[in-house]
């Protein structure tokens, strides 16, 4: 299928302001961050950037954000297994998963330890070796009917005697949303029905294939009343960037809030077809973007670029 990208974004501001936020993207803006589906086009000239291009997970604690369902279809498509409960096995061993939406070394038994109480189910996951070390990266998807804020996933790689060969942990990517009804300070959450997405491009050192049996995840979060969904930094339909053997992604981050916003840091997650993250790209860079304002990027590059994209970013006050 040809290649898709969906474009979402979320400015994290951890103060409370007094400026308006409105609730859904703004007028004259052709990208959403709401969820809105577009095509991207190749950009054989490399483009301009105004952000350098940085690597590594997303940072623990930070704004990413999830608009929604992938581009192409639910992540969960072909069917999620679901949780067994308190230290049950999600689908016992590796073999016995959807093979489509949840790739682990051969023989490891993936497991969550304690249901999500805020409703959060992992719904895709690839954990496979690279050259360097491991990789990870997970879509999760808050199946409950109200938002699930300050979301993250915690793993435990476990051998055959339940002994810790290494953790990990790392905050969701989800959405910006306001306090007290709209007049508080902003917050991370996962809109009802919608996805989020974690992941790291290299695991802490300590994992042995050999020894590995269990992966264990929690997935720790919360619900709040009095939140309302707040969109106003966006980011555009996104170019693919050829860089000899590589791919690389460029676009801009649009400020629609009436102050200004600053540090942007993107995450491009890159999907398999039926919705399963397999890479990560990402760019930042230490600016201010004005009321108004654009922030022109460009990721680092990736070998396999999928065949869809979800973009999340993540933006600071300036102190």
């Amino acid at each position: 299928m040809p290649f898709k990208l969906l474009s979402v974004a979320l400015s994290l501001v951890v103060a409370s302001l007094a400026f308006g936020c409105s609730n859904g993207s703004s007028p004259d803006d052709d990208s959403s961050s709401g969820g809105s589906t577009g095509g991207t086009s190749p950009n054989p000239s490399g483009g301009s950037s105004g952000g350098a291009a940085a690597g590594g997970g997303a940072a623990a604690g930070g704004g990413v954000a999830s608009g929604g369902q992938a581009a192409g279809g639910n992540p969960a498509a072909g069917g999620a297994p679901s949780s067994g409960g308190a230290g049950g096995a999600l689908g016992g061993q590796a073999g016995e998963l959807n093979s489509d939406l949840f790739v682990l070394p051969e023989g490891v038994t993936l497991r969550e330890l304690g249901r999500s109480e805020g409703g959060l189910t992992l719904t895709a996951l690839t954990f496979q070796p690279t050259d360097d070390g491991f990789e990870f990266y997970a879509v999760i998807e808050n199946q409950s009917d109200e938002p699930i804020c300050y979301g993250g996933i915690t793993v435990n790689f476990l051998d055959g005697a339940e002994q810790v060969l290494a953790f990990w942990g790392e905050a969701l990517s989800s959405q910006l949303y306001l306090m007290d009804e709209g007049s508080g300070g902003f917050i991370q959450c996962v809109e009802p029905g919608g996805v989020s997405m974690t992941g790291t491009q290299k695991l802490p050192d300590g994992i042995v294939e050999t020894e590995l049996e269990v992966v264990e995840y929690s997935l720790p979060a919360f619900a709040l009343a009095g939140v309302v969904l707040c969109d106003d930094v966006t980011v555009s339909p996104l170019q693919l960037v050829q860089m000899g053997e590589k791919t690389a992604f460029s676009g801009l981050v649009q400020n629609h809030l009436e102050v200004a916003v600053t540090s942007p840091k993107l995450n491009v997650f890159t999907l398999t077809d039926e919705g399963r993250p397999v890479g990560m790209a990402t760019a930042s860079e230490t600016i201010d973007i004005d009321a108004g304002s654009t922030w022109s990027f460009e990721t680092n590059s990736l070998d396999d670029t999928g065949s869809e994209a979800v973009s999340f970013v993540n933006v600071s006050l300036p102190e």
